[in-house]
């Protein structure tokens, strides 16, 4: 998806109004660093109203082999999300390349995500890995044309109890759809 693509579908989803697009920013230069984003995220705390802050890529901003950086990485956006009753910080990361169901030790730095995370939520589509299992053995039961939000770790507590995920609506074509189902525990 392009950012504009990206900004129209978040205020399409979120239910805000449409002049709303215009305070989506998004940067997709590969060449920020934590030290960018925590300090430009900083000044638009400061100077805008903003609904919440997400950092995709986190995997391109740190050297694989530096766990320092990594932790200075997940350390800042802890600091900004509780700044002030400041918005969340949504952080996106890639799983670590093993198929079937997500789970939050299949994230890359799983240890320290889960130190400095309040809430981790795994996106699942079965039909784009070609994962597709209708047995009992899979703890989420595949449908076709849907996909799964899992809530993986809260350190808030659990309305339901537990983990566990909401299904949702998947177009190959248009992606995450507006309808979601009940929630199931794991």
């Amino acid at each position: 998806m392009l950012n504009y693509q990206i900004a129209w579908r978040t205020v399409q989803v979120s239910g805000l109004p449409k002049e709303y697009h215009k305070n989506i920013i998004i940067c997709d230069d590969r060449s920020v660093t934590a030290e960018n984003v925590a300090a430009d995220a900083a000044s638009l705390i400061k100077s805008e109203d903003l609904y919440m802050i997400g950092v995709d890529y986190t995997n391109l901003m740190v050297n694989d082999e530096d766990v320092s950086q990594v932790t200075s990485l997940f350390a800042k956006l802890q600091t900004l999300a509780l700044k002030g009753g400041g918005p969340p910080v949504w952080a996106f990361t890639q799983l670590s390349g093993q198929g079937g169901i997500p789970r939050v030790n299949n994230l890359r730095w799983s240890r320290m995500i889960e130190a400095f995370a309040g809430q981790i939520f795994l996106l699942y589509n079965p039909q784009m890995y070609g994962e597709v299992d209708n047995g009992s053995t899979a703890s989420i039961r595949y449908q076709e044309g849907r996909a799964y939000i899992i809530e993986g770790k809260s350190k808030f507590g659990y309305r339901r109890g537990g983990p566990g995920y909401i299904t949702v609506d998947w177009d190959g074509e248009k992606g995450w759809g507006d309808q979601s189902y009940s929630w199931t525990p794991l």
